[in-house]
């Protein structure tokens, strides 16, 4: 959030609420946690939503 200045309530919906349709994920790294994420589904598709990795280690990951 503060890296991409979101202010923090625009960083929950109705997806983020108990009983919602939104699965979240922690990512680990060598036993650390390194990421989050959330997958959204909608009429049986799943959509990956709001994926963070910290920078140290997107830092390490080379995209071609």
């Amino acid at each position: 959030m503060k890296e991409q200045n979101v202010p923090l309530e625009d960083e929950f919906d109705d997806y983020d609420k108990l009983g919602g349709q939104c699965e979240h994920i922690l990512v680990y790294f060598n036993e650390l946690p390194a990421g989050t994420g959330g997958i959204i589904i909608r009429d049986g598709v799943g959509k990956l939503d709001r994926i963070f990795i910290l920078k140290p280690i997107a830092n390490m990951v080379s995209v071609n």
